[in-house]
């Protein structure tokens, strides 16, 4: 088993050049509610290592690394778009 396929027991999720839509679609197995991408922002790339126990923690790393707004709705409905 690769490192990277054995991250999710170390509680981390370790991303090289995901899409960005792929990178939440794998995230949101790890929290509740609804997470979604903006078809804008889909093709840009994540790189690194995210905690799965606080995903709100890696949701905000990414709007430190990406032109992307992290948008709550509510707790459950979350939306990555572009940055204003």
């Amino acid at each position: 088993v690769s490192e990277d396929a054995a991250s999710w027991s170390r509680g981390v999720l370790v991303a090289d050049a995901w899409r960005l839509d792929d990178f939440l679609a794998e995230l949101g197995r790890y929290r509740p509610g609804l997470l979604r991408c903006d078809p804008a922002v889909a093709d840009l790339r994540v790189s690194g290592v995210f905690p799965l126990r606080d995903t709100d923690r890696a949701l905000h790393n990414l709007e430190r690394g990406l032109p992307v707004t992290v948008v709550y709705r509510t707790r459950y409905w979350v939306t990555l778009r572009p940055a204003d």
